[in-house]
């Protein structure tokens, strides 16, 4: 017989009232035990709240917060970190790992399935399987048109005007024109980084381009750029205003780097791979199948032939005379992919012996390193996330850069004179470090309100007869009526309506004839409407 499931407990619900377990009973449950700091977590959340769209009342997922770190401990954090995830499924915060331990699922993350009658039906380990067979095979039920029992709520947006969880930054030129993903307004800001006056100038925004990540420069002026979700990794031209996917479907790409023959490096943290996508299509913009060029799919940290090393989470890249390196955020450490296509460790952390130390590489201390970046003068700098800190590589020796107070930073970029633009991401804003002084100062946005009252969109583009994926704005609380409309009309097979739960989702379109024109993307909720105009190009 299988065994009684234990009552979830925690110290606090994030997005929902407070519940009792006594409330599930009769109702088929879903337990995912994820962490931040993991980019396997998110991939999890991701595919639990279609999961829960597509089952309705039939099941209720709880995504249990269990902190891998103890630097995730904090309501607070775990909260913002909801919050930018727009997480439509109720976060219950498990601080002390009481419901982890209760369940001893194996690891981060994991789901636990628990029949109407409050006992456990199974448990599966990590993000890779089908979600949707595991439900049915578990729990035998059917989707279920009625909602959920646990309604959630969501944190109001970010004035339009600040930046909402800025997650990449790069420099575009030697004027000081930088690129900024605004993950949590679904843009990226383009603006002149001023470090005489620690400003950024905004000088144009591409809009609904949906949950931004890590960009690079490709050196024409245009760049690269990844949405992590989405599994996608684009190429954008600011000066024509278009965007184009270089390749899709992929698990959770989260970093790019621009190799010195014109291909990209892309690092799959969802499937502890790094990927090439050849300068040919870079250079047209044309979709292609991405080159597996390292790791063997297992989570680990062993080194050797590239195809053959294990991976965990790689994340942040830098192009170096002797190969790319990368962080490798779930096993705490800093690797390269050598020219002669081998993995080598630089750092010596583990999961389970990390921190903040400094001294030579093999011997120093770093907790989940999410980016590395180059400076002028050939040293480097290294976002240390959970430790909240800055960290320079130099000579064979990592040192703290003295910038204080940064919450949760995800990348960071040089510019000329050597100073260093940090996302600092869970304070909404750019940092401006002097890593020579070991300084730090808050950058001041400016003109994002003039901008913002001009208008500015990417052209979309497609090809005729294919379906189109559109991220939609989410005003006000759901569900959100989304109607999809073009301009001439023939530019789609006919205009879209449909109702959607999920905030910051997608919709799927099919494209008409070859032309181009106005696309409308319109959201609708309780009191609260928003239209986005997308200039549309049909191939």
């Amino acid at each position: 017989m299988a065994a009684i499931a234990p009552p979830a407990v925690g110290s606090v619900w994030i997005n929902t009232p407070a519940h009792r377990w006594e409330d599930l009973h009769g109702i088929p449950t879903v337990l995912a035990f994820w962490s931040i700091g993991c980019d396997a977590s998110v991939v999890l959340l991701r595919k639990l709240q279609k999961l829960q769209h597509q089952f309705g009342a039939s099941i209720q997922v709880i995504a249990v917060h269990s902190p891998r770190f103890e630097a995730g401990g904090e309501v607070e954090q775990v909260a913002e970190t909801v919050a930018s995830l727009k997480l439509s499924i109720p976060v219950l915060h498990d601080p002390q790992l009481e419901t982890f331990h209760r369940y001893a699922p194996g690891g981060w993350p994991a789901t636990v399935f628990v029949h109407a009658n409050q006992r456990v039906a199974g448990v599966v380990l990590g993000a890779e399987s089908d979600i949707h067979a595991d439900v049915v095979s578990h729990l035998q039920v059917e989707p279920s048109h009625q909602p959920p029992k646990f309604r959630v709520g969501y944190k109001p947006p970010r004035p339009a005007t600040e930046l909402a969880w800025p997650s990449g930054v790069a420099l575009l030129n030697g004027t000081g024109l930088v690129a900024i993903s605004d993950r949590g307004h679904d843009r990226i800001v383009l603006a002149i980084a001023d470090p005489i006056s620690h400003t950024v100038t905004v000088t144009s925004i591409l809009e609904g381009i949906s949950a931004p990540g890590r960009l690079e420069a490709t050196g024409d002026g245009s760049f690269v750029v990844t949405q992590p979700d989405a599994g996608t990794v684009l190429l954008v031209n600011p000066d024509s205003r278009s965007v184009s996917p270089l390749c899709t479907g992929m698990v959770r790409p989260t970093a790019v780097c621009v190799d010195l023959d014109g291909s990209v490096v892309v690092a799959d943290a969802g499937a502890d791979k790094l990927f090439r996508i050849p300068a040919e299509a870079v250079a047209s913009g044309t979709e292609c199948t991405p080159l597996h060029i390292a790791g063997s799919g297992f989570t680990g940290q062993s080194d050797g032939p590239a195809g053959r090393a294990s991976l965990s989470q790689p994340n942040g890249m830098c192009r170096t005379t002797k190969g790319v390196l990368f962080t490798d955020s779930a096993s705490h450490n800093i690797r390269i992919l050598t020219n002669d296509g081998r993995v080598f460790s630089i750092t010596n952390n583990s999961p389970t012996h990390h921190g903040l130390v400094d001294g030579p590489a093999p011997s120093a201390l770093l907790t989940r390193p999410a980016d590395i970046a180059g400076r002028p003068d050939g040293s480097l700098v290294i976002v240390d996330q959970l430790n909240n800190r800055l960290r320079s590589l130099h000579g064979g020796r990592i040192a703290t850069i003295g910038a204080r107070g940064l919450l949760r930073p995800e990348a960071a970029c040089a510019l000329i004179d050597g100073s260093v633009i940090v996302a600092d991401t869970g304070n909404h804003r750019l940092v401006l470090v002097d890593a020579d002084q070991s300084s730090a100062c808050v950058m001041r946005l400016d003109g994002m309100e003039r901008v913002l009252s001009m208008g500015a969109a990417p052209t979309v583009r497609g090809n005729a007869g294919l379906p189109l994926r559109l991220g939609y704005p989410s005003p006000g609380k759901g569900p959100w009526e989304v109607s999809v409309a073009s301009d001439p009309p023939d530019l789609l097979v006919a205009p879209l309506r449909v109702v959607r739960t999920e905030a910051g989702g997608e919709v799927v379109v099919n494209l008409g004839k070859p032309g181009e024109g106005i696309l409308t993307v319109t959201s609708v909720s309780t009191g609260a409407q928003r239209s986005i105009k997308l200039p549309l190009q049909v191939r």
